[in-house]
């Protein structure tokens, strides 16, 4: 399965952006983000830095 990404706003919560991904190698560069990130991993595991530790969610 190749990788995969959609980036969408819904009218309904125009504020809001949604990212459904399906990521395999890809890794995103150090960045942060200025207000809440909220995920939900469906499958496999998500590896990120925060205060100096690496984390894993599942």
């Amino acid at each position: 399965m190749s990788e995969q990404a959609r980036f969408w706003r819904h009218p309904g919560v125009p504020e809001v952006d949604l990212l459904k991904a399906r990521y395999v190698t890809h890794r995103f560069s150090r960045h942060v983000h200025e207000g809440y990130a909220i995920g939900v991993i469906t499958s496999g595991v998500e590896e990120f830095a925060y205060k100096g530790r690496l984390l894993r969610g599942r």
